[in-house]
């Protein structure tokens, strides 16, 4: 690897707890807030874990944050239960947890 992306990968992984944490704080508020908030939260942190991962090779985390993110749109259209988020949310976070 290229020592810049090599770094840019460390940096990233450094900081996937911290999405990881993101992600769950959302989620439990998922069975509390019935606002669209935790839904714009998961959607967010989905875009944003999808853009990085993929362009620095983290594919598993890419493709599983991709399917999240199309759920809570879903949801708030009324298509999509927002229970389904958790199981969503369940295998992007096991993929973050490959990483580190």
């Amino acid at each position: 690897l290229d020592p810049k992306l090599s770094e840019l990968s460390d940096r990233f992984r450094e900081r996937l707890p911290a999405y990881r944490d993101r992600l769950r704080d959302a989620e439990k508020r998922l069975g509390t807030d019935r606002s669209a908030a935790p839904l714009t939260q998961l959607r967010q942190v989905a875009h944003e874990l999808i853009g990085v991962s993929g362009m620095l090779g983290f594919s598993g985390i890419s493709r599983t944050a991709a399917a999240l993110e199309e759920v809570p749109d879903a949801a708030l259209a009324g298509r999509a239960a927002r229970s389904s988020l958790r199981e969503h949310f369940e295998r992007l976070a096991r993929e973050i947890d490959l990483e580190l």
